[in-house]
């Protein structure tokens, strides 16, 4: 829970580790490959949420608030914010499960070929976690994906769709499952 003296991260260490949850609905990993084209949706991927370790603990993401609304509201810095209590999440140990992925490996750009009747023949994205405490977990980051229009904030168009594509085949290559030492 973020502090009224608490900063923002602007620049997280790139060796830093960040945890994802997502549903045990499908298997997390087939062949130790992330399962990623069925554990993260295409539209979910801008603004994909993460949680930093430390200061988070892999328990975390486990939590599940009963009302989501004011605890999942975005801290603001200096505001001081109201405690949470135990009363009002529990931990959802039956539907869920974590991969880990490093800052280092997520932030990154590329190139991707537009459609053939685009002005250009690519284009530019870079993809980048960035700190975005809620008022209940400082540890929230969320995927900031950009391109030479700004940042992206859903995949409405078809090429758009084939960079979350791309951005979720990069998840494949880079989750991992079992922390080094020095996170636990």
């Amino acid at each position: 829970m973020p502090k009224p003296h608490d900063e923002i991260i602007t620049d997280p260490n790139p060796k830093d580790v960040l945890i994802h949850w997502v549903t045990n609905k499908y298997p997390l990993k087939i062949n130790g490959i992330l399962n990623a084209e069925k554990l993260i949706e295409i539209k979910r991927i801008p603004g994909l949420s993460h949680n930093k370790l430390p200061p988070a603990k892999v328990n975390d993401i486990f939590i599940k608030f009963k009302s989501k609304k004011q605890y999942e509201e975005l801290w603001n810095i200096g505001e001081n914010c109201q405690k949470v209590n135990r009363s009002d999440f529990f931990y959802d140990y039956k539907n869920r499960n974590y991969f880990f992925i490093s800052v280092m490996d997520v932030s990154y750009q590329d190139k991707y070929k537009k459609p053939y009747n685009a002005p250009q023949a690519e284009f530019c994205f870079s993809v980048k976690p960035i700190h975005k405490p809620t008022r209940s977990n400082y540890s929230h980051f969320e995927l900031e994906i950009n391109n030479e229009d700004g940042v992206i904030k859903n995949f409405s168009s078809s090429w758009r769709k084939l960079i979350g594509h791309s951005i979720r085949t990069k998840y494949e290559e880079i989750a991992f499952f079992e922390l080094p030492n020095k996170h636990q």
